[in-house]
């Protein structure tokens, strides 16, 4: 499958060209997102949220809808979905292993605002999201059940 990429121009001579399997997630902050790849790689651009939702729909046609966005500050993978858990208000992403999650402590980085963790090892990629509602952990779980 020949993949899209986001296009997104950070400056006057800046441009990122991103292809959308390599976004794992975006999170937003005020004018300032965050995009976090499936190699590890993390970017912040002076984009909001609502603008980079918009580019997703006008530039990706075919893959844009696996880029999902849940609550006022991220925009997910679902591809990436390795488990959902409404109660602890965690939702986990896994990257490598053929998309089963690997338990690896040999690299991790805990930040406290977001509640976001990361376990890394060669080329697998936990990630934990734990500030999403309860409300909108529920609608993405019954939007990937069905």
């Amino acid at each position: 499958m020949n993949d899209e990429h986001l296009i997104l121009s950070l400056t006057r001579t800046e441009l990122l060209r991103i292809a959308s399997n390599d976004i794992l997630y975006i999170h937003a902050e005020g004018n300032y997102s965050t995009l976090y790849l499936t190699n590890g790689e993390v970017q912040q651009i002076s984009l909001q949220l609502g603008t980079i939702e918009q580019l997703i729909k006008k530039q990706l046609k075919k893959t844009g809808i696996n880029l999902i966005r849940i609550g006022k500050s991220h925009i997910i993978n679902r591809t990436y979905i390795y488990k959902i858990d409404t109660v602890k208000q965690h939702l986990i992403l896994s990257v490598g292993n053929n998309g089963r999650s690997v338990d690896y402590n040999i690299f991790e980085v805990e930040s406290k605002k977001p509640r976001h963790r990361f376990v890394l090892r060669d080329e697998h990629i936990n990630v934990c999201i734990g500030d999403i509602s309860k409300e909108k952990l529920k609608e993405l779980k019954e939007l990937i059940e069905k």
